[in-house]
């Protein structure tokens, strides 16, 4: 990891990964986003730690864990 990217990720908290997945992947994720688009709710907590500098005025979207990926047995 570049310093750039020490910055980038300290200042988001996560790096973009160009063609982690491939074309067809991402457009399943997104599919299954679109597909559950209801289930998404606004976080009631703030990732700011306090600070009012970064608090913003919206807060972000969550899915929970509609994503994640189980074992099958």
């Amino acid at each position: 990891m570049n310093e750039e990217q020490k910055y980038l990720f300290d200042l988001t908290g996560y790096l973009v990964v160009e063609n982690a997945l491939a074309a067809e992947e991402v457009a399943q994720c997104n599919a299954a986003i679109d597909h559950h688009i209801e289930l998404l709710r606004e976080r009631d907590t703030s990732l700011a730690g306090g600070s009012e500098a970064l608090a913003g005025t919206a807060h972000r979207m969550d899915m929970g864990s509609m994503l994640t990926w189980e074992k099958p047995m």
